[in-house]
């Protein structure tokens, strides 16, 4: 069984919204960034960030991972900060293609990094 609530600000390009979800599953918790389509409603692409993949650091977890808007018509601006242990923390912007289904890592950010991105268009 899932259940989930709407994580930060979506944001539409076109016919498009992206817009992050947090989900409590039977295999923890994660960050799901969803893009839909506005007028069917039609899920449209699902990229799963889990909140942890080993011991030693959890993703998303205390700031979520956030869209921070759109790279142009196909790609959707995540910001992931990965939380070490030892209280360090990794900051970086990525961008997601939705047609591919590919992340990409576009910056590398330094500790408790706000990202504000206006609409970039390529």
């Amino acid at each position: 069984m899932l259940s989930g609530s709407v994580w930060g600000t979506g944001w539409r390009r076109g016919e498009l919204v992206a817009q992050t979800v947090r989900v409590d599953g039977a295999d923890g918790q994660a960050d799901v960034v969803i893009v839909a389509d506005v007028r069917s409603g039609r899920l449209v692409r699902a990229l799963e960030l889990p909140w942890s993949d080993s011991t030693s650091h959890t993703r998303c977890g205390v700031g979520g991972c956030p869209v921070k808007g759109w790279l142009g018509d196909d790609a959707v601006l995540i910001h992931s900060v990965i939380y070490r242990s030892d209280g360090s923390e990794r900051s970086r912007l990525l961008a997601w293609n939705i047609r591919t289904g590919a992340p990409t890592r576009v910056a590398d950010l330094p500790e408790r990094t706000v990202v504000s991105v206006a609409d970039i268009t390529r």
